[in-house]
């Protein structure tokens, strides 16, 4: 794994095989992964990454976060607290087997790709860099460098 991760990656994903499964590949990918089994540990996760973190991959249909959804929280839910706890959004990937039914999140200066589940793993590894430079690139501009 070189000095520097590809990105840094932050998975919200309440299925335990899933989350562990995708981990694997980005870790192996040379990305810094973080996991999360639901919304709830996001505040914490976001205090320690700070200004680190560059992609959200999380799963829509969470259970247990979030005051707004119908189902106890989604995905969006944590998207759009986590731009509030950092500050700013950052680029999220939403993953559903429904994306007739996804509400997508509302984040300003961050894109939010709706993919539907199970992603192809070559689609995701080819669209995460770019991600990662977008964020990078903003964060770079809004602090004039």
């Amino acid at each position: 794994m070189p000095d520097q991760p590809r990105g840094v990656i932050l998975h919200v994903e309440d299925e335990e095989s899933q989350r562990e499964s995708l981990a694997t590949l980005l870790a192996v990918e040379s990305f810094e992964v973080h996991q999360a089994a639901d919304g709830a540990a996001v505040p914490s996760l976001a205090r320690q990454l700070g200004g680190r973190l560059d992609v959200l991959i999380v799963d829509y249909h969470l259970g247990g976060f979030g005051q707004s959804s119908r189902n106890g929280g989604s995905g969006t839910d944590v998207a759009e607290e986590l731009s509030v706890l950092l500050g700013h959004a950052i680029p999220t990937i939403m993953l559903t087997g429904d994306v007739a039914n996804c509400e997508i999140p509302i984040l300003s200066y961050a894109p939010v790709w709706v993919a539907r589940k199970p992603l192809d793993p070559r689609v995701l590894l080819a669209g995460l860099p770019a991600l990662v430079e977008f964020r990078r690139g903003v964060s770079r501009v809004s602090s004039g460098r």
